[in-house]
């Protein structure tokens, strides 16, 4: 092989390679973009997660203090948690903004 078909081809190898990093940059930089959208998805259904154990803990709470009282009663406090409730999630959802 000749010197310059030898400098042919290292220049030809070496551009692919050139080309291969430049691609695997940009797959790195599009998976770091998935990765950190996937992360505040995951985040958001942790605190959906989360939103809903306390609210069955409320349900669980309120059945439990509302077997002795009469219908209306348990209206009232049925209507006042779910108003709570409404009041915490607006508050949790301006805290994630």
């Amino acid at each position: 092989m000749q010197p310059q078909e030898t400098l042919d081809n290292i220049e030809q190898k070496l551009r692919q390679l050139v080309e291969r990093y430049k691609a695997t940059l940009q797959e790195n930089h599009r998976l770091k973009t998935q990765l950190a959208t996937q992360s505040q998805e995951l985040q958001a259904l942790h605190a959906e997660v989360e939103r809903l154990r306390t609210q069955v803990q409320i349900t669980r709470m309120v059945k439990i203090n509302t077997l002795n009282l009469d219908e209306a009663a348990r209206k009232e406090i049925r209507n006042l948690l779910n108003n709570y409730i409404r009041e915490i999630e607006l508050c949790i959802a301006e805290l994630q903004l």
